[in-house]
């Protein structure tokens, strides 16, 4: 590792590129502000990259391809349809370019400083931003923390499996899933639901509370819709246990009705939220 020899002077250094990060870059920019951003990866962040444009790309393919079959009955012929998650990957990848881009033109239209690396506070206005062997440091007058966070897996699920994902993980599949267990009560534990019902596979729901987080009519609409789209759902359930086998996942979950085991190709699971802030160092002032 390369040291800086002199820290830099900054005036407000914002640590993340996510939509919080560069947001609050632009708009302190805008302000007359000479602004710092930090992002280890790319610009845009998890939302970016893994979360939001990823799930919603794989939550439109879902929707026009179940409603494929009905174009027959409005006398459209098509073949049997097939899904290539090869060029769905390279759609993806190319929709993230373009909007990554755009978010490092607006970076630039605003004069922010985007620094690519790994920062962390050495003092409580110090920071240092490690790039492979290169390591600066910057003093600075300001700031802002937005490194956001990420999903980990519960501990019972820590088997060293292939087969077991979380939010960031299950939308970079490569084959869809036979029969996959879906495990969670919010909105994304939902969504992978249904895009992956809709896309042919078997999906059981264990629902970890006892109904869905909403107002009752949602919850009545919900269990509507996972009943018509041949979701198994069951609420108020819980893994117990996960083991490996050679078809895939052997699970057994506990209800109301008592446990049940299950033998699944894939799981999905909400995992536990974990923000990143390990590698942040010695964080002495947030905001001074």
């Amino acid at each position: 590792m390369v040291v800086g020899e002199i820290s830099q002077n900054r005036e407000v250094v914002i640590i993340g590129g996510g939509p919080g990060g560069y947001h609050a870059a632009i708009r302190a920019a805008q302000h007359g502000l000479a602004v710092t951003l930090i992002e280890q990866k790319g610009l845009g962040g998890t939302c970016l990259h893994e979360g939001c444009i990823p799930s919603k790309l794989w939550a439109y393919v879902a929707k026009e391809f179940v409603g494929i079959p009905q174009l027959a009955a409005l006398g459209i012929q098509t073949n049997t349809p097939t899904l290539h998650i090869n060029q769905l990957h390279q759609y993806k990848m190319n929709i993230v370019e373009q909007l990554k881009k755009g978010v490092q033109t607006l970076c630039e239209a605003n004069q922010i400083e985007v620094l690519k690396g790994k920062a962390s506070f050495l003092a409580e206005d110090r920071i240092g931003v490690e790039n492979g062997h290169q390591f600066d440091t910057y003093t600075f007058e300001k700031a802002i923390i937005a490194t956001g966070c990420e999903y980990v897996l519960p501990a019972q699920f820590h088997i060293g499996s292939n087969h077991i994902y979380c939010s960031s993980e299950i939308y970079q599949l490569n084959e869809l899933p036979n029969h996959v267990l879906v495990h969670g009560n919010d909105f994304i534990a939902i969504e992978v639901a249904s895009v992956f019902a809709d896309l042919g596979s078997k999906v059981t729901f264990l629902l970890t509370a006892d109904d869905f987080p909403f107002d009752v009519p949602l919850q009545k609409e919900l269990t509507r819709i996972c009943k018509k789209k041949k979701i198994k759902l069951i609420k108020g359930a819980d893994i117990k246990s996960v083991v490996e086998t050679n078809a895939g996942l052997h699970v057994i979950y506990k209800s109301k009705h008592g446990e049940v085991a299950v033998q699944v190709s894939h799981l999905y699971t909400s995992g536990i939220k974990k923000v990143n802030k390990e590698w942040l160092g010695m964080i002495v002032c947030i905001c001074k």
